[in-house]
């Protein structure tokens, strides 16, 4: 299965509060879809996925959000009293990945159900050919000219602050290219790392592994996603984490003061669109 950075961006980065329901409701569909993509299944096999995401969703819902809700809660407070410092941002950007390593722990019991029931020899080639046909289309995106992908990406990432913050002054519009421009090389080793842990779990689960041992394999492939690979692999991993917190603090510590009391009150909103769907 994919992994968990496009349901989270579903989830967290939604485009305005008033959808925010909306948008979580589509959440299992998006899920189901991409199981559908990459596993074989029978009428049986398509329902057991059905009931495994309603699963999550629902422990999701109820575990997860509260606590989303209450870290935006706690950021938008700090901000307001003024704590928007590179320390503070960090520290946020920390316990950010801490509550995604936490979805993922949450997401892992469930997809080593699922995936326990595709250990067989037709299964694991169907899953195979899936994912090698979603690395095709990934290295297809990166023979698009580095200029039209940089933009592409300054754009999006412009599209997502200014959901948050508003309008962007031309200083941190600089910050943000200054950011795409030094990470462009990232796509091309991710990729790699990607195809590397695919071929990982396509050779595990040829050894018909339990459910035990697949949520084991799961946690740790998604969480130490670097394991066995050069130390040179590792290294640009934890790089690449220490860039995004100096982009986020550059951005963060950039804002005006209207844009702050824009940020609190989204952050806030947010929180309370997390907490009314979590009950």
């Amino acid at each position: 299965m994919k992994k968990l950075a496009a349901l989270a961006t579903i989830l967290l980065l939604v485009a305005a509060c008033s959808t925010t329901r909306l948008l979580y409701s589509f959440a299992d569909d998006f899920i189901e879809s991409e199981a559908e993509f990459y596993l074989k299944l029978d009428e049986e096999g398509e329902s057991f996925v059905e009931t495994k995401v309603d699963d999550f969703i629902g422990w999701h819902r109820t575990a997860m959000l509260p606590r989303y809700a209450g870290y935006l809660g706690a950021q938008a407070d700090l901000i307001e009293r003024g704590g928007l410092n590179r320390a503070g941002v960090d520290a946020a950007v920390d316990k950010f990945r801490e509550l995604m390593e936490g979805t993922v722990r949450g997401f892992t019991p469930h997809a080593a159900m699922v995936l326990a029931r595709h250990t067989g020899t037709a299964k694991i080639a169907h899953f195979s050919e899936r994912l090698a046909e979603r690395a095709e289309e990934h290295r297809e995106n990166l023979d698009q000219p580095a200029a039209e992908r940089a933009e592409e990406r300054a754009e999006r990432t412009q599209d997502n602050f200014e959901r948050f913050i508003g309008d962007l002054t031309d200083g941190q519009l600089t910050i943000i290219r200054r950011h795409v421009a030094a990470t462009m090389n990232d796509t091309a080793r991710r990729l790699r790392r990607r195809q590397r842990n695919s071929k990982r779990l396509v050779a595990f689960l040829a050894k018909q592994p339990d459910e035990r041992q697949i949520r084991i394999f799961l946690d740790a492939m998604f969480l130490d996603p670097d394991a066995g690979a050069p130390q040179t692999e590792r290294q640009f991993r934890e790089a690449r984490f220490r860039r995004f917190r100096i982009f986020m603090a550059d951005m963060l510590t950039s804002l005006t003061a209207e844009q702050r009391e824009t940020l609190v009150r989204n952050l806030r909103d947010y929180a309370e669109d997390f907490n009314a769907i979590a009950s």
